[in-house]
């Protein structure tokens, strides 16, 4: 009798002693005081200054130890949180902006308006959603210590909805430290968990202080990014552990008292067991296939456009996840989150019906690329991300590229993912990922489909038409007009291919039942009471 891949994990030896011991021991070297939250993250933190990353680690760490100005509700609208007050004067031309009472930063500073200006301005620099906010402001100055105001040169009305975005948010630091155009190693934040930097130990372990003197936003609950965040938590520790079947065996011991990211795999044999509480994400993870346009082959549509005819997303969300759990799975996956208002079918039949090879391949030979080499990053120490590179890559040795394929753990991904000199040099070509569905409902997070060449997200795609699209969804009035113009967006999208999308999967967190209050969109650990 063939044994199916479940059957296989169902057994004892996968769950069993084999796994937990060797983590139990590591465990009873860790002494920490009670309250404590301990969780198996989805990835490796690396980068901790929230405006060089769109990683979603990144965001999830800054979350806890940094403030924003506005936060994002259940229905993802933009809501104060540092402000206490916004306001619109001059024909939209004016926003004042008044802070809370009581904001201090982890070193005990009060946060200031000069503080919110100068990270404002960095992040104009920096954050990849900012730059179409950047062109609307003509300055951002100083009124008082709790007051600033934007003085614009055209209405924009979606001010306070970049501010609340996560993703490369605008996260307020001390202003000596906004004026470092550098990368900051150790960012002070005002969050209500502070970094406990030594005990940070990458690719183990990373520990979150409760900010005892942090002041919640009065008035209701937390939810998702917005309202009272009240830390009910001591402390909170990231233990990495990439192994699916380790992190489970290590939830099953009382080691951990939550996953992340639980393998669908292993979701049914925690299902049925007593003790534990599966939850079912409310957005999903969305795959991407990225490209180094900067570079040949890729630097040519045609190339892209090729390797699109041959993608199949199924193919890559069934290695991912496996046929059984197609319930988790949207293999119908366009430019913005299945569903939401934004999604539609327009330009979908790129990517539809069936896949042709030799079609592709005889568009490779058109451009002068047909068995070009390339560098494809396969990001091992994740597996969803390892799933999608062994099947890029077998796809691709199929489109008759000569792939070489260079394994890296997802820190070392990250930094090399910003490497821009040629493939033959240390560069990449192919590289793959996985966007927050909160971070793709509409253009504002949409970092893969922007088309603003050196000064985009990495791959580097130029496309004056995304761009002028972009510019026109920032200034629609109407939500109407907002989605016909998103819809106008994707099928540009599959034009330009900038990235083609791999599908969605909705993941499951798992917790044990002492624990209540876990966010569905996003782990933001401050709704949690255990």
């Amino acid at each position: 009798m063939t044994q199916t891949r479940r059957d296989f994990l169902r057994s004892s030896a996968l769950l069993s002693a084999a796994f937990a011991m060797p983590w139990q021991a590591a465990m009873a070297q860790t002494g920490t005081r009670a309250p404590v939250f301990k969780w198996v993250p989805h990835a490796d933190l690396s980068v901790v200054d929230p405006m060089y990353s769109t990683a979603l680690i990144t965001q999830l760490y800054s979350l806890l130890t940094f403030d924003t100005l506005f936060g994002l509700d259940e229905n993802y609208e933009a809501q104060p949180q540092m402000a206490e007050s916004h306001s619109v004067e001059n024909d939209g031309l004016q926003h004042t902006i008044t802070l809370r009472d009581g904001l201090k930063f982890h070193n005990g500073d009060a946060v200031t308006a000069a503080d919110c200006v100068a990270s404002i301005e960095r992040w104009f620099v920096r954050g990849g959603t900012a730059t179409s906010l950047a062109a609307a402001v003509d300055s951002v100055t100083v009124v008082d210590d709790k007051t600033f105001v934007f003085a614009l040169n055209t209405p924009f009305p979606l001010l306070p909805a970049l501010l609340a975005r996560p993703q490369n948010g605008c996260t307020i630091m001390p202003a000596s430290e906004a004026a470092s155009a550098d990368r900051i190693d150790r960012p002070t934040g005002s969050g209500p968990y502070k970094m406990v930097w030594d005990e940070w130990v990458q690719g183990a372990k990373v520990v979150f202080a409760r900010f005892e003197d942090y002041v919640p936003r009065e008035g209701g609950e937390a939810v998702f990014t917005a309202g009272a965040k009240i830390a009910m938590v001591d402390r909170i520790e990231w233990l990495v552990i990439p192994d699916a079947a380790t992190a489970v065996a290590a939830l099953q011991a009382g080691e951990v008292d939550g996953i992340e990211g639980v393998s669908l795999d292993f979701a049914p044999i925690l299902q049925m067991m007593p003790g534990f509480t599966l939850y079912r994400n409310a957005m999903p993870q969305m795959g991407v296939l990225r490209f180094n346009q900067l570079h040949a082959p890729f630097n040519d549509i045609r190339v892209r456009q090729a390797v699109q005819m041959a993608v199949s997303q199924q193919d890559f969300m069934y290695a991912l996840a496996g046929a059984e759990n197609a319930d988790y799975l949207d293999v119908h996956t366009g430019a913005f989150v299945p569903g939401t208002p934004m999604a539609s079918d327009r330009g979908m039949a790129a990517l539809d019906g069936p896949r042709d090879l030799e079609a592709a391949k005889a568009l490779l030979r058109e451009a002068g690329a047909y068995g070009a080499t390339i560098t494809l990053i396969d990001s091992v120490s994740i597996a969803s991300l390892h799933s999608m590179a062994l099947i890029g890559a077998d796809l691709l040795r199929r489109l008759d590229f000569d792939v070489k394929v260079e394994t890296l753990d997802w820190g070392a991904s990250l930094q090399k993912r910003e490497v821009r000199v040629a493939p033959s040099e240390g560069g990449w070509n192919v590289f793959f990922t996985i966007i927050s569905g909160t971070n793709n409902l509409d253009p504002i997070g949409q970092l893969a489909i922007r088309g603003r060449g050196e000064a985009g997200w990495f791959g580097w795609p130029t496309s004056e038409r995304i761009e002028e699209l972009y510019a026109q969804w920032m200034a629609a009035a109407t939500q109407d007009e907002r989605i016909e113009i998103a819809a106008q967006m994707q099928e540009q999208m599959f034009v330009d291919v900038p990235y083609i999308p791999l599908g969605c999967i909705y993941g499951v967190t798992a917790v044990t039942d002492k624990w209540t209050g876990v966010q569905t969109n996003m782990p933001t650990f401050y709704t949690l009471r255990g």
